[in-house]
């Protein structure tokens, strides 16, 4: 995952890793994105991310892969919901 504008700061980029081994061999994700903030949320909460991004203008996006491996993505769905404050 990239941050998209980190020119203020060379501490501020990271890139965070999980690595799971599930007996099923299925891992359930549920992503949040805000216009800078990420929240990830594996397995209904077993292992949470937050990640604060700053995207460059017209610029963004998800992108699912797997490393040394092979994954197949289903039930994918994007849904935009409406502002909670004005």
């Amino acid at each position: 995952m990239q941050s998209g504008d980190t020119s203020f700061s060379n501490v501020f980029s990271s890139v965070e890793t999980l690595q799971l081994n599930p007996a099923s061999n299925k891992i359930k994700v549920r992503i949040l994105v805000d216009k800078s903030v990420l929240e990830i949320f594996v397995n209904d909460g077993e292992y949470v991310f937050t990640e604060q991004v700053f995207p460059k203008h017209n610029e963004g996006g998800i992108e699912l892969f797997a490393e040394k491996g092979k994954a197949t993505f289903s039930n994918v769905s994007v849904k935009q919901v409406k502002k909670a404050i004005h």
